[in-house]
């Protein structure tokens, strides 16, 4: 039988997962602040209905932030069990800059989201806002360190490769401003930001919209409704400037993307704008190619004659031209239909002024508003495999390539195993072994780990690794004490009636999303401090992580569900509750 290629389906697997991820941070970092817009303008004028768009909205929120957490707990493991290769050599710079995340921008959502969700009878308006305001900068926080990294990983500078006495090569900082504001960071920060503004704007339009066809007259929609329009209206011509700028950088520092981007094969003066086509790498051209003259220099270097680098240039060392070429053009094209929407519909509705009930009887612009309901969606993710499948063959450009950088529990032979079972039997010794570590202390010295001393007093440096143990085991414990519980509430769930039933989930309710924050510290220490046994252990437990990660997902998406879903639906999220917390307890086991 064929063997599958372990890379290909470590990329299919972090692919969905990372996909699906970012689906609903790009709606709470932005919908955020519209809350906190919500909730200002009620303070201001004293009308409740802001503060009704504002209860109907964060229950949107609290769903989607919810549904990020427990897809980006995956992630932070998959780093390991995916891709301990990358951590091996690039850990000491990705490791922090995920726990300068999580310490800065996880924490703070996390504690704060209760009081937001929860809090409102109990502080009082004043800090009721100010706790929406500190859970929207932790989401913006986020962004920052996320998004500090990826584009570390595009554009990498501040550091250098260092050599270890056995050989490993490693990259060390040696300017952390550099590292953080590397040179396509404040461009795809920016980018980034924007289309997270959008997919929230025009989430909150389709919705709004949805709700006066249907019939509903709460008097949240027309203002609501406006401001979506308001936003829109302005922040599309803004992100397709920031797009320009974010494109003219990826011509200086990443030119085989942008040509596979444009579908440029040779390098030219003059190059053409290719509307359509279909490129093929064999042949090295565009079939059926659509194409306005000199259109593509005009725009990425503001001359109608510049010269514009092809793929011929880089001879294996250029993505796969056609996932890039073509999702980029749908990036582009959600862009130019987002515009036309939300123009047009500003100047038809006229949105300078309160928008009138009268100016709402058209059924097929409300219709087109909410089609446009997840085009944001589409629009971030195809703009996100242009960012990814576009830095191949790299894992961090000009670095660190792909391949023999992946797990090797995940293997094919007829049929998909995501775990070499039989390495859960051969750690620690085996995996260091089979690594080309040498097993026992001195092996971990080489590695940088506890260094061994004859003298019986321990310098600062070797204390160092002992208080990230400490801080790591803090960590571990206050998760095991605190979303123990929790877990134990799950196990517990079948066998109450409903009104204890309802009694266990609220005993969890205003602080299970902050217990999972634990977690995610401890795990974001091991990969700090030490980087090359997370890649070791991770991927050595590749199988029982796996099955927990699956168990807290499935967990966390049913708590939110249980409480969101019709009263004959919720029997099944509780019996889904129930199941992810027993899979999770028993894979943690």
């Amino acid at each position: 039988m064929t063997e599958l290629d372990p890379l290909l389906l470590h990329r299919i697997q972090f692919a969905a997962n990372i996909s699906f991820h970012i689906l609903f941070p790009t709606i709470t970092i932005s919908l955020a602040w519209v809350l906190v817009f919500f909730k200002w303008r009620f303070a201001r004028t004293g009308k409740s209905y802001w503060m009704d768009a504002y209860f109907l909205w964060v229950k949107v929120f609290a769903l989607s932030f919810a549904l990020g957490v427990v897809s980006g707990i995956t992630m932070s493991f998959q780093f390991g069990t995916n891709w301990p290769g990358f951590m091996n050599t690039v850990g000491n710079i990705a490791g922090p800059l995920l726990a300068y995340e999580v310490l800065t921008a996880f924490f703070l959502e996390a504690s704060f989201l209760g009081i937001m969700l929860f809090g409102l009878k109990r502080v009082g308006h004043r800090w009721h806002t100010v706790a929406t305001l500190l859970v929207a900068i932790g989401t913006s926080l986020s962004a920052f360190w996320i998004l500090a990294l990826n584009s570390w990983m595009q554009t990498p500078a501040g550091f250098e490769m260092r050599q270890s006495v056995d050989g490993h090569w490693a990259a060390h900082v040696v300017d952390w401003s550099a590292v953080i504001f590397n040179p396509s960071f404040p461009y795809r920060l920016m980018h980034m930001l924007g289309a997270s503004a959008l997919t929230a704007t025009f989430m909150v339009l389709g919705v709004t919209a949805y709700r006066w066809f249907k019939g509903q007259r709460s008097a949240d929609i027309l203002p609501t409704l406006r401001i979506a329009l308001l936003l829109g209206a302005t922040l599309v011509p803004t992100q397709i400037l920031l797009g320009d700028l974010h494109g003219l950088n990826t011509l200086e520092h990443q030119p085989a993307k942008l040509a596979a981007m444009e579908g440029i094969w040779q390098t030219q003066r003059g190059a053409p704008a290719v509307l359509l086509g279909w490129p093929d790498e064999e042949q090295r051209r565009n079939i059926g190619e659509l194409a306005i003259p000199n259109l593509a220099s005009f725009y990425l270097t503001h001359d109608w004659h510049g010269e514009i680098r092809g793929l011929d240039d880089f001879p294996g060392l250029h993505p796969p031209v056609a996932p890039v070429f073509f999702a980029f053009r749908i990036m582009v094209g959600i862009g130019i239909c987002m515009l036309l929407l939300a123009t047009y519909a500003s100047w038809r509705l006229r949105v300078w002024s309160p928008i009138q009930a009268t100016s709402m009887n058209r059924p097929w612009l409300l219709r087109l508003m909410i089609i446009g309901t997840f085009s944001g969606w589409v629009g971030t993710l195809s703009g996100w495999y242009v960012t990814e499948i576009g830095r191949q063959p790299w894992l961090v450009t000009g670095v660190l390539p792909d391949q023999g950088r992946c797990g090797r529990s995940a293997g094919a032979d007829g049929a998909v195993n995501l775990a070499d079972v039989s390495g859960l039997v051969r750690l620690p010794a085996g995996e260091l072994h089979r690594c080309g570590v040498p097993s026992g202390p001195q092996g971990w010295c080489a590695q940088g780990g506890f260094k061994m001393s004859a003298h019986p007093l321990m310098t600062f440096n070797d204390w160092i690794p002992v208080i990230f143990v400490a801080l790591m085991g803090l960590a571990m414990l206050a998760y095991v004490v605190l979303d123990g519980f929790d877990l134990g509430i799950g196990m517990l769930l079948g066998f109450g009636d409903a009104d204890e039933k309802d009694l266990m989930v609220g005993a969890i309710g205003p602080f299970w999303d902050a217990n999972e924050t634990w977690l995610v510290l401890g795990v974001g220490i091991l990969l700090t401090a030490f980087p090359f046994a997370h890649g070791i252990i991770l991927g050595a437990l590749y199988l029982p992580v796996a099955v927990m990660l699956l168990g807290l997902t499935l967990r966390g998406v049913s708590f939110d569900f249980r409480s969101k879903a019709p009263t004959n639906r919720q029997p099944f999220w509780n019996r889904m509750f129930v199941l992810g917390s027993l899979i999770a307890a028993l894979a943690q086991g």
